[in-house]
């Protein structure tokens, strides 16, 4: 409840991304990223919302790129913006791929858990939400 009401009172896409992005790309919220594997809580599936690791991440501030996905789009509904969740795999410098997820609205995309450009394999990405 408290992740909609903090979307709801931001209003718009812009200014729940700004404020969710880890605070190294700018963001003015407090969040941190923390590398772990799918959702903080491990029993909870990746592909649908963590209410349990919601509130670990939110009491926190801390999040990986799932996490931080599902986060952006529950603030989108408070804020009554449909925010979509993808994931897929993204190639890092050296050449190795990762998963990774991240948000889009529209034919724009937001990646609250990096400061970094990824290059995404597009043929690997699918919508979760």
């Amino acid at each position: 409840k408290k992740i909609r009401l903090k979307g709801q009172k931001l209003g718009t896409v812009a200014k729940i991304y700004k404020w969710l992005r880890i605070t190294s790309g700018g963001g003015t919220g407090g969040w941190k990223y923390k590398k772990y594997t799918n959702h903080i809580v491990k029993s909870e599936s990746e592909d649908k919302f963590g209410d349990k690791s919601a509130t670990k991440c939110w009491n926190s501030k801390r999040a990986n790129c799932c996490d931080f996905s599902w986060i952006m789009a529950m603030m989108g509904k408070g804020a009554g913006k449909k925010i979509g969740v993808k994931k897929g795999t993204y190639t890092n410098l050296n050449g190795s791929t990762e998963g990774h997820m991240w948000n889009y609205y529209g034919s724009k995309y937001y990646d609250c858990s990096s400061n970094t450009k990824k290059t995404i394999d597009w043929k690997n990405v699918e919508d979760v939400k």
